[in-house]
């Protein structure tokens, strides 16, 4: 099967065998924009040309049963007739729609603001719009020239979407045309077909069946194996997600309550999940704090101190789950002359895995096993941190790649070669096991109160 990603910066592909073997893998840069404060935006052509760059390398491993592409979401893009963009994409971290978030009683995370934002600010745009679609979705309609959504994935469109009927629902104060969303379709269900044009620009077999997809948190999620209460999927991306299935769909608005990727209205799947920027945070470190500097060093001076005297609130780009505030800010307190680069990575780090800690006591969870997989996960600084802070056994598995191989189940789940939701499980490959350490738990349970009151003490808005 072959499997694409349209993420945050980059477009990532993989060719996944039956037994979870990632046989071929390749990737393509797509940064976004920000041309001012609270805004992340990208012009959608960025995602078709990496992912026909990224599909032509991989077209040489087929021949494939289908394909199945996933994206960053909730992103609202707007396309016309011919699948062409009539605005630059909204992503999932811009926060311009504050508001018409107030007014529709929802953050500006979701959807159904950043829709709003664009009916009043953009109404070109918005008028010349076929179709409003995901990131992925605007990928597979220049693959198939059809459109659709699953409902994990509509559902972060809130207010616009009922998660227990499966169905779109007007919203008091939003007054967009219904038809302009795409129909809600499961995720492993076939939506078309590789057409001749799109074969010629991937290199992709022309007829190779496509399914519908999903948002990368609920790929994700299936990817790592997890579908059962108290398992829970960390996703250590841009964005950090922790994933956790649930028995009936919850309603505390700390947090984004959404499906898994196999849901549908007859087979309810509640998925509720919170977050933070995790990657980016670290990210944002190392290019401004440590340039040039290599991930080891980083780390051996990390592992060497002790930054307990020392807070991070990493509210660098607003923050999410669980306080929804995009005026939030970041800040270093504490600092002192002792203090020194490894001091501040650490404390990086630590913020990190008290953000993870802070999103698990707002879903009152009872957790008995953490996946954490994606990029960020390399630190092993930072996998003990966070198994200590959720006080429950943490398995790493790097090959796993969820988002990836989640879609590739879901490719293998169209074509009929599997129906088996938990085949993920049983391609777990894991790296490392961390046992969390009581003691330790303790200390970030202590350390997320002083952030909290730090927080408090110092918020804006």
């Amino acid at each position: 099967m072959i499997a694409l990603d349209i993420g945050t910066t980059g477009v990532r592909g993989a060719v996944v065998a039956l037994d979870g073997t990632i046989v071929a893998g390749h990737g393509c840069d797509t940064n976004y924009e920000s041309p001012c404060d609270g805004h992340a935006q990208i012009d959608p052509r960025k995602w078709w040309v990496a992912s026909c760059a990224v599909l032509r390398a991989l077209a040489k491993h087929g021949p494939f049963a289908a394909l199945c592409v996933t994206g960053q979401a909730p992103t609202i893009a707007c396309i016309d007739d011919h699948g062409e963009p009539t605005a630059p994409a909204i992503l999932w971290l811009d926060t311009r729609a504050e508001d018409e978030a107030r007014l529709l009683g929802a953050h500006s995370y979701y959807g159904g603001p950043k829709i709003a934002w664009l009916m009043r600010h953009s109404p070109a745009a918005m008028s010349g719009a076929r179709w409003i679609v995901q990131s992925h979705a605007f990928v597979t309609r220049k693959l198939t020239g059809n459109v659709a959504i699953d409902p994990s994935t509509a559902a972060l469109c809130a207010p616009l979407f009922d998660l227990q009927t499966c169905e779109w629902v007007p919203a008091e104060g939003l007054h967009v045309d219904m038809s302009k969303l795409p129909i809600v379709r499961p995720a492993a269900s076939i939506l078309g077909a590789i057409t001749k044009a799109a074969s010629h620009e991937t290199g992709i077999a022309n007829g190779l069946p496509v399914v519908v997809g999903t948002g990368d948190f609920s790929a994700a999620v299936l990817g790592c194996g997890v579908t059962n209460p108290g398992e829970a999927a960390l996703t250590l991306g841009t964005s950090g997600n922790l994933s956790l299935p649930t028995f009936h769909f919850e309603t505390d608005q700390r947090l984004i309550h959404s499906t898994q990727a196999l849901h549908t209205a007859d087979a309810q799947k509640p998925l509720s999940l919170g977050g933070t920027l995790a990657g980016g945070v670290i990210a944002w470190f190392s290019e401004t704090m440590a340039q040039g500097v290599p991930f080891d060093v980083l780390e051996a001076e990390a592992a060497r101190v002790d930054a307990r005297d020392l807070v991070f609130v990493p509210y660098l780009a607003g923050e999410r789950t669980p306080i929804w505030n995009a005026s939030a800010r970041g800040i270093f307190a504490g600092l002192s002359l002792r203090h020194m680069r490894g001091h501040l990575y650490r404390a990086v780090l630590e913020s990190v895995a008290a953000s993870f800690l802070d999103l698990a006591a707002a879903s009152g969870a009872t957790l008995t096993e953490v996946i954490a997989a994606n990029g960020a996960g390399r630190s092993a600084l930072l996998r003990q941190m966070l198994c200590d802070a959720l006080s429950v056994p943490l398995h790493y598995a790097p090959s796993q790649s969820g988002t990836l191989l989640g879609g590739a189940l879901l490719a293998f789940m169209g074509a009929g070669v599997t129906q088996d939701p938990r085949l993920a499980v049983a391609w777990r490959k894991t790296e490392a096991v961390h046992q969390p350490d009581e003691s330790r738990g303790l200390y970030f349970r202590q350390l997320l109160e002083a952030r909290r009151a730090l927080y408090e003490a110092t918020r804006l808005a």
